[in-house]
């Protein structure tokens, strides 16, 4: 009499462990992090006015599908409410600069021992220095919030193939190639920082 129930607890724990050793392998080869932030600034300046009530979503994840290929994804969504709550800024300002959900990475990194190569939407870093860009030129900036944002906000990703091969140490060979130019984002015209 006991043996059918045994068979039936084996058969409902034999799924449910192979369900628990996938997550637990999935875990292994997917990350994923984010965060949620706000964003609150008003102008000392006259008219002191709150020019800034923004909240900032930002999800990124990578999978490994072996030791050699990766997938990395990346997307953020904003909101700011101030051009609902005040009448500070003209109607194109708004439009542009309300709300805005973009990917910002979407992405397949190969690498083959002294060969590299990152295919898709993305940023690519030459010559970060601390508070400038001096040879960061590869991808066009997001100019409106100034240079106020992280690096890593301003830029906007391109579609490209980027590959490296490392010659010796400290000595590598890049090449970039991209189907279409994308070019820097300025402010609307009364935006708060207008050129």
């Amino acid at each position: 009499m006991t043996t059918p129930w045994i068979l039936c607890l084996c058969l409902l724990l034999c799924p449910g462990s192979q369900a628990l050793v996938a997550a637990e392998s999935l875990s292994e080869t997917l990350g994923l992090q984010g965060y949620l932030r706000h964003e609150f600034a008003v102008r000392t300046g006259v008219p002191q006015e709150v020019t800034k009530a923004k909240s900032i979503g930002f999800l990124a994840g990578k999978y490994a599908f072996n030791s050699h290929l990766r997938l990395r994804f990346a997307a953020r969504a904003f909101y700011d409410a101030v051009y609902d709550l005040t009448d500070t800024f003209p109607p194109s300002v708004a439009q542009d600069q309300e709300a805005e959900a973009t990917l910002r990475q979407a992405l397949l990194d190969l690498s083959f021992g002294a060969f590299d190569a990152h295919l898709g939407l993305q940023q690519i870093v030459w010559g970060e220095a601390v508070g400038t860009f001096i040879a960061d030129v590869v991808n066009p900036k997001d100019f409106r919030e100034f240079v106020l944002p992280e690096f890593r906000e301003i830029r906007r990703p391109i579609w490209a193939i980027d590959t490296t091969y490392y010659l010796a140490r400290g000595l590598l060979l890049e090449g970039v190639w991209t189907p279409h130019l994308v070019f820097n984002r300025l402010p609307r015209p009364e935006a708060e920082f207008e050129f």
